[in-house]
C-alpha cells in the first residue's frame, strides 16, 4: 500500500489530532489538496482554533491559490482566541505572527510581532529574531540596539551578539553600536 493509504489506516484506527495533522502535512507536501482539505475539516471539528490547525489550513490556502483569504482567516483566529480571555495573549500574538510568517505574509508577520513587542517587552526579541530570518540584519540590530537601551537583558544582548558575529550587519549598522 502507498504511504498515503497507510497513514489514512492510522487515522481510521486512532483520529487523533497528531495522526490527522501528519496525514494533513503529508498530503499537503504531495500536492493532494482535495484530500488535504476533506481531513483539515475533520480535524478543525476536533480541535477547534489550536495553532497548528489553523497553520495547516493556511497551508492549504496557499498551496490553493487561496492568498487572498488567508488574512481574513487569521484575524478570525485571533479574535476568537481573545475572546477566551487574556490568559494566553503572548502566546496567540506570537502564534498569529507565526502562521503569517509560514505563509510569506511577512508584512502581517512583523506587525503582529511589533505588537507583541510592544505588549510584552520581554519577549521583543521574537521581532528581531524575525527580522534576523528575513534578511533585516540591519533593523534586526537596531531593534535590539533600542530594546537593550530601553530593558537591558541578556536575551537581547545574547541575540545582538549572534546577530553580529553571524549576520553581514554594515560597517555603518557597527559604527552605530559602538
Amino acid at each position: 500500500a502507498n504511504a498515503v493509504t497507510q497513514l489514512e489506516e492510522v487515522v481510521e484506527n486512532d483520529a487523533s489530532a497528531y495522526h490527522l495533522s501528519v496525514l494533513i502535512d503529508f498530503l499537503l507536501r504531495n500536492g493532494q489538496y482535495d484530500k488535504a482539505e476533506t481531513w483539515i475539516d475533520q480535524l478543525e471539528e476536533q480541535t477547534g482554533w489550536e495553532l497548528k490547525t489553523v497553520m495547516l489550513r493556511a497551508r492549504w490556502m496557499v498551496a490553493t491559490n487561496r492568498i487572498n483569504e488567508i488574512r481574513p482567516f487569521v484575524e478570525l483566529y485571533a479574535r476568537k482566541r481573545f475572546q477566551q480571555g487574556p490568559r494566553d495573549t503572548a502566546e496567540v500574538i506570537q502564534g498569529i505572527g507565526k502562521v503569517y510568517r509560514l505563509v510569506g505574509m511577512n508584512d502581517d508577520a512583523e506587525r503582529w510581532l511589533s505588537e507583541l513587542a510592544r505588549r510584552y517587552p520581554a519577549q521583543a526579541d521574537s521581532l528581531s529574531r524575525f527580522l534576523v530570518e528575513t534578511d533585516e540584519l540591519e533593523r534586526a540590530v537596531q531593534r535590539c540596539v533600542a530594546e537593550l537601551e530601553s530593558q537591558p537583558n541578556a536575551e537581547t544582548a545574547t541575540l545582538l551578539a549572534r546577530i553580529l558575529v553571524y549576520g553581514e550587519a554594515s560597517p555603518a549598522t557597527l559604527e552605530n553600536i559602538m
